[in-house]
């Protein structure tokens, strides 16, 4: 294997994961939850399902640690992580510091100044514009937005939620890339069932492989991936509920730019990772209208059909 050109940065062979490999049984998971990015369903599901040995964190909240400290407080684990649309993450995000319980409760006892007096609308641009342009301003509380998901795999704090020395806003895209490659699995949220197909191909038990003979496939009588696992949503209020126009939409873009080129790294490889597995089992697993429908969600980061069909 050649080494790798990735943007900025070279990665020798080292510490690059075989993601088509089977998982150590005998080893440790340990999940990055990354706030907002589909975490605590996961975790819920992977209790539910009892197809994991021993996986950390056993809390769906609470538990959301920088790559870096997860790294040293457990080296030998086989690392998990889901990566979600920048955009999408950044709705979610305020959405819960706004409407959900948790949120309100933190501007209710003055640990939090995100807006909150207007519209969804009107509080979020409000949100984006105070962060949009930060130095000399003071941190609202609740999430710090600026490239969270990539500070997140790039900090070695317990808990990356704020922007704290050594971290920064705009994180070393060649680290949260060397860190990407270093992770067992990385699903991505947008494609959260196929994800978990990924990973269910991955486990090499009678559990394991019934759920992905039940679930993994595109059939009309296919059962839901999530079984008895009810999804995470953290509140009735929708986070799309945002018309995310032209000018919002370069706004949202610029604070999560080192994002965006992680996601875009990311995406590539979950499509490369799916056209494998569906030639190992001999048909589909990510099916064509779920890869339609993903398409305008996702066309500010490329052309996800046109991208499988190269992968």
């Amino acid at each position: 294997m050649h080494e790798l050109p990735l943007l900025g940065g070279v990665w020798p062979r080292d510490g690059v994961k075989d993601r088509n490999r089977v998982f150590n049984a005998t080893r440790q998971f340990s999940f990055l939850h990354i706030s907002k990015a589909g975490g605590s369903t996961f975790i819920k599901w992977a209790r539910d399902s009892h197809l994991f040995p021993s996986l950390y964190p056993n809390l769906i909240a609470g538990q959301e640690h920088g790559y870096l400290f997860d790294r040293d407080l457990r080296p030998m684990a086989q690392r998990l992580v889901l990566l979600r649309s920048p955009r999408a993450h950044v709705l979610s995000m305020f959405k819960e510091c706004r409407y959900n319980k948790w949120g309100i409760s933190l501007w209710t006892r003055g640990g939090s100044k995100v807006p909150h007096n207007g519209t969804h609308q009107h509080d979020f641009e409000q949100w984006v514009n105070w962060y949009l342009h930060p130095l000399n301003k003071t941190w609202l509380g609740c999430y710090q937005p600026w490239n969270y998901q990539a500070r997140a795999m790039t900090s070695s704090s317990k808990n990356p939620h704020n922007i704290g020395a050594p971290d920064t806003y705009e994180p070393s895209i060649d680290k949260a890339l060397t860190l990407y490659l270093e992770t067992e699995w990385v699903g991505i949220t947008d494609f959260y069932d196929e994800s978990l197909c990924l990973l269910l191909s991955r486990l090499k038990t009678e559990a394991a492989a019934v759920r992905f003979s039940e679930s993994c496939r595109c059939s009309e009588d296919a059962k839901p991936i999530l079984g008895i696992t009810e999804p995470v949503t953290h509140g009735s209020v929708s986070s799309t509920d945002v018309d995310v126009y032209p000018e919002l939409a370069v706004k949202m873009d610029r604070l999560t730019a080192i994002d965006k080129a992680l996601f875009s790294v990311a995406l590539r490889g979950f499509l490369s990772e799916i056209r494998s597995l569906e030639v190992r089992v001999g048909h589909r697993v990510l099916c064509p209208h779920v890869l339609k429908s993903a398409e305008p969600k996702l066309a500010y980061v490329t052309n996800v059909t046109a991208l499988y069909a190269i992968s």
